[in-house]
C-alpha cells in the first residue's frame, strides 16, 4: 500500500505555532493581525496564496520576499515551543512501517521545514520522502503533490490513500484518484470535511488505522 499523509493538523500539532507566527508577521508588516479562526481556515492552502488573501492586499510581489523570510524563521524559532506530534502518532506510524514502506508527507510548508519538524520529533526516517510546496507546480488542492510523490515509487501499482485533516487534502487525493480519509482532529471540522466527501472518516488514530488496513 501506498499512504500520502499531511502534516499539519494530520500528525503534526502544530495550530498554535502557525497562529502565533501568523499574527506575528502580520502585526510587523501589514498592522492588523487575522483571528485564530481565520487563520487555521487557511491552514492547508501554502502561505504564499493564504498570506495573499487575508491581508487585503498588504501583502504582495512588492514585500513577499521578506514577509516570508520573517514568517519561517519565526516559525522555526516557536517550533520547539508550540509544535508536538499527536499522542500516539509516532507508535502508530511506526506499525504503519512494519506494513509499507511507502509513506509520503505532502504539505504545504517548504520542504526543508516540513523535514525539520520530522527531525526534530524523531519521525523523519518513518518517510519515504517529503513533498513541500518547493517540489511542485502547482499546490493543493491540485493533484500535483500526489504525482510528485509517485515518481519515486519503484511500484505505483498499489492500493493508494491520501490522508488529511483539510478539504484541501481530500480534493487533492480524489483528483489523483486514490483512497481519501478526512481526520477530525485538525483545522477543518467535521461538516467542512463531509462536504468534501471522504472515502472514509476518522475520529482517532485507531479508526485511521483501521482505514488504511483495509484498502
Amino acid at each position: 500500500m501506498i499512504v500520502y499523509f499531511d502534516l499539519d493538523g494530520t500528525l503534526l500539532n502544530s495550530s498554535q505555532c502557525s497562529v502565533v507566527t501568523a499574527q506575528d508577521t502580520f502585526r510587523k508588516f501589514v498592522g492588523f493581525e487575522p483571528t485564530a479562526e481565520q487563520i487555521i481556515e487557511k491552514m492547508g492552502i501554502p502561505i504564499e496564496v493564504s498570506f495573499r488573501e487575508l491581508s487585503d492586499g498588504k501583502i504582495n510581489d512588492d514585500n513577499w520576499d521578506e514577509v516570508a523570510t520573517y514568517f519561517r524563521a519565526t516559525y522555526k524559532e516557536n517550533s520547539d515551543k508550540y509544535t508536538s506530534l499527536y499522542d500516539g502518532v509516532e507508535a502508530f506510524l511506526k506499525r504503519l512501517k512494519e506494513q509499507t514502506d511507502d509513506i509520503f508527507i505532502v504539505t504545504s510548508k517548504k520542504t526543508e521545514a516540513a523535514e525539520n519538524n520530522l527531525r526534530q520529533l524523531g519521525v523523519l526516517g518513518l518517510f519515504n520522502a517529503v513533498i513541500g510546496s518547493d517540489k511542485v507546480e502547482k499546490y493543493k488542492p491540485d493533484p500535483d503533490p500526489i504525482y510528485q510523490a509517485r515518481k519515486l515509487l519503484w511500484n505505483a501499482s498499489q492500493p493508494e490513500i491520501m490522508i488529511g485533516d483539510a478539504d484541501t487534502d481530500i480534493i487533492m487525493g480524489k483528483a489523483a484518484g486514490v483512497k481519501t480519509c478526512a481526520v477530525t482532529w485538525g483545522a477543518h471540522d467535521f461538516e467542512r470535511l463531509k462536504k468534501s466527501n471522504p472515502d472514509k472518516i476518522a475520529n482517532d488514530l485507531d479508526e485511521l488505522e483501521k482505514a488504511i488496513m483495509a484498502l
